[in-house]
């Protein structure tokens, strides 16, 4: 996560800080600079690959629901995980992930745009607004995409290889894989920032834990979030690292533009 910035007077402050140090009012929370940041991302004119997938997780969760209302027994899936009042039939047409349709391997891709209950979206969605704010103007467009879904997709191949596959779906995976990105672009930078952010992804990581209770409890896909950390680790060293070599850097330009 970027550095607080202060509300009031403008001034940077040290990540961990609870009050600006220059106009000594208080900063706000990661919620709250979370919810700030995707106000800031839908509205502003750039960062057109963040409000992109903000647009079709939204757009794919609300067509969810307008299919999923014409089934009998249907209610709003307001929790977490579990997708209460959702049908079976309606997370399958909408792209979740599960067993015994593994093989239908673009599920791997349409469950990262996939959510079971507005809590699940919305939490997601001004998590994606805000790491978006910070890495899409550092990485690009392309890298931050490759990033956004590769993170999500490995998550869950992550699922597959660990087995057994849950009912799953959601961007849970790409946004630690984003989170993971910051812990390995600063580690490839040398910048020593690193620590901070990676103190940060642990802490989410192991708050995941708790609330899914465990590897395999609880709705929450443990799997997937440290499967899509370690793949956004791994890209964003490699694209810290790649900053320092010319050569590397014009050719995984190259391979970003395909």
């Amino acid at each position: 996560m970027a550095a607080p910035k202060c509300p009031y007077c403008g001034t940077i402050n040290s990540i961990g800080e609870s009050h600006c140090h220059q106009c000594q009012q208080p900063l706000p929370g990661p919620l709250g600079r979370a919810s700030r940041d995707l106000v800031q991302s839908l509205l502003g004119r750039e960062l057109w690959v963040t409000k992109l997938f903000i647009g079709i997780n939204v757009a794919s969760f609300a067509l969810m629901l307008l299919d999923n209302s014409r089934a009998e027994g249907a209610g709003l899936p307001l929790g977490f995980g579990g997708g209460g009042g959702l049908q079976g039939s309606s997370m399958l047409r909408a792209g979740v992930l599960h067993q015994i349709v593994v093989g239908e391997w673009w599920r791997f891709l349409s469950a990262v745009f996939f959510h079971f209950s507005f809590l699940h979206i919305l939490f997601n969605m001004m998590w994606l607004g805000s790491l978006g704010r910070s890495l899409e103007p550092e990485l690009g467009t392309s890298r931050f995409t490759i990033t956004y879904l590769l993170s999500g997709i490995g998550g869950f191949i992550g699922n597959l290889l660990l087995g057994p596959m849950p009912l799953t779906g959601g961007a849970s995976g790409s946004v630690f894989g984003l989170f993971g990105c910051l812990v390995g672009y600063s580690l490839g930078r040398k910048n020593s920032l690193w620590r901070d952010h990676l103190s940060r992804l642990i802490l989410f990581v192991v708050l995941s834990w708790l609330i899914g209770g465990g590897m395999g409890g609880g709705g929450v896909n443990n799997v997937a979030h440290v499967g899509g950390a370690l793949v956004g680790i791994a890209m964003g060293y490699l694209f810290g690292v790649e900053r320092r070599y010319p050569l590397t850097h014009r050719l995984l330009n190259y391979v970003a533009m395909l």
